[in-house]
């Protein structure tokens, strides 16, 4: 059950009114959640799971929609292209069907609207939060890695324990780990990236004059990319 739907009985009215809410859906099972196969974002409609998937795998919520459109317009003149085959084929043995003409546009409201992906991506999100992390945590990287801050992704942030992003990225675009840190200290950088080592087999100790040594490679990468001016939160 996604919402309810109301409809006034009085003939001179017809008024309609449908809800949808993410508390009816947050009172089913999981396997009955996971065949649903949608995420409901506070009142608005569902969001196939589909397109969530797509956002945790990089693309924009604009790049979706684009994708949105594009399908549900090849469907539409793949439908039409059937409709006007059978209509053919009646009118051509003289059968009786009722005259109608195929749509010439469909419903624009079938198309997820990027803040609306977003909401559902960001509320997928806070759902499964520790499945996704303990996912994060399982990959590795062969070739390379690069690091780098961000001061854009936290510049609304009330909270002053998150003024940055810090974020390690593996081969392809593969995102190893993404943490929000309080500046671009190295102290914060040496606790994520003493995880990614020993993610990857490796181990690291800490020298006399702060550096560190490594003292098993295990499976990390050749190649690590940072910026050497990272970073004073203007950049």
């Amino acid at each position: 059950v996604q919402g309810m739907g109301l409809k006034c009985s009085d003939p001179g009215c017809g008024a309609t009114f449908q809800s949808y809410e993410a508390s009816y859906v947050e009172t089913l099972e999981l396997d009955q959640r996971n065949k649903l196969g949608a995420i409901i974002v506070g009142k608005s409609d569902g969001i196939d799971m589909s397109l969530v998937i797509m956002a945790r795998s990089g693309i924009s919520a604009a790049a979706i929609q684009r994708t949105c459109h594009a399908n549900l317009t090849c469907q539409h003149e793949a439908c039409k292209f059937d409709f006007n085959n059978r209509k053919r084929y009646h009118d051509q043995f003289g059968t009786v069907v009722e005259n109608n003409d195929f749509p010439r546009e469909y419903d624009d409201r079938w198309v997820a609207k990027p803040d609306q992906i977003i909401r559902a991506f960001i509320r997928d999100y806070l759902t499964n939060r520790d499945g996704l992390n303990r996912e994060m945590a399982s990959l590795t990287s062969a070739v390379a890695m690069a690091i780098d801050h961000q001061a854009k992704p936290c510049r609304r942030s009330k909270s002053r324990n998150a003024m940055q992003t810090f974020c390690v990225v593996g081969d392809g675009g593969l995102i190893l780990g993404f943490y929000c840190v309080p500046s671009d200290d190295m102290q914060w950088v040496e606790i994520a990236m003493e995880e990614i080592v020993a993610r990857h087999g490796g181990d690291i100790e800490k020298t006399d004059d702060g550096d560190y040594r490594l003292k098993k490679k295990g499976a990390l990468p050749d190649f690590i990319y940072v910026d050497k001016d990272c970073c004073d939160g203007k950049e």
